[in-house]
């Protein structure tokens, strides 16, 4: 066990998640009242000795993360889901768009290719 992790925790963990499985270690740590990262590393540990095993993913958020779910006994980790391909993310992004959004994505595109020609006149007066 990692140093500095409270005695009382991995009790805890060990009696929660017989009773429950597909648990992450955000679900322990509340169970438990530790912080999430405690739970982790007692998680971690416990897989280490074939304890517990991986019976599924959960999406953290939006940003791609997966956080493992966590239950007891041995068994088959299953496998972590990859990342989405970058046509993917952009497709379901392009397709949330209003009509409107497009247009506006247009026109500021159109925007930047645009090259202002200086006023030869302007420039003769105060220089280049």
């Amino acid at each position: 066990m990692a140093s500095g992790i409270q005695p009382r925790v991995s009790p805890a963990i060990e009696a929660a998640l017989p009773k429950k499985g597909n648990l992450s270690d955000l679900d322990l740590a509340k169970m438990c009242f530790c912080a999430r990262r405690s739970a982790a590393r007692i998680l971690f540990d416990m897989h280490r000795h074939e304890l517990v095993h991986i019976s599924g993913y959960t999406r953290v958020s939006a940003n791609g993360q997966w956080r493992p779910l966590w239950s007891w006994g041995e068994g088959e980790d299953a496998q972590a889901p990859g990342p989405v391909p970058v046509s993917e993310r952009i497709k379901k992004y392009r397709d949330k768009m209003s009509a409107d959004d497009k247009d506006f994505g247009l026109a500021r595109r159109r925007q930047k290719r645009r090259v202002v020609k200086r006023d030869p006149l302007v420039a003769a007066f105060f220089g280049s």
